[in-house]
């Protein structure tokens, strides 16, 4: 459960703080605090795929990142545009792989299928 603490600054206005919030500095808070803000507004599959581009570099091998970019979720299918012809050739061959890491990353169930578009 967390508690909020009210203190008097010295211009005598109140402030807030969450004392069981986890401290971490830089833009990492600030994420994971609108993400959490945004789970009500924006649609589930919408978070998954922002989630999915900000972590798209890491669970892409190779180096294939730079040559195609994930597009839409929906329900499992992971809809991924190669920007050019090699990139359509070879990531067939690293599909089940791709499927892990990202399984890995976001939770098992995300994806089950990529369709290259």
């Amino acid at each position: 459960m967390v508690e909020q603490k009210i203190q008097r600054t010295a211009a005598g206005r109140k402030s807030w703080h969450l004392t069981d919030r986890p401290r971490c500095n830089g833009l990492l808070r600030v994420g994971l605090d609108v993400t959490r803000l945004l789970k009500g507004v924006i649609p589930a599959q919408t978070l998954m795929l922002v989630q999915l581009r900000s972590i798209w570099d890491d669970v892409i091998p190779d180096g294939l990142a730079s040559m195609c970019s994930p597009v839409k979720l929906s329900g499992s299918t992971l809809h991924i545009n190669p920007l050019n012809g090699a990139a359509r050739l070879e990531l067939p061959a690293y599909a089940d792989r791709i499927i892990d890491n990202i399984n890995f990353a976001l939770g098992q169930g995300v994806v089950s299928k990529l369709k290259f578009v």
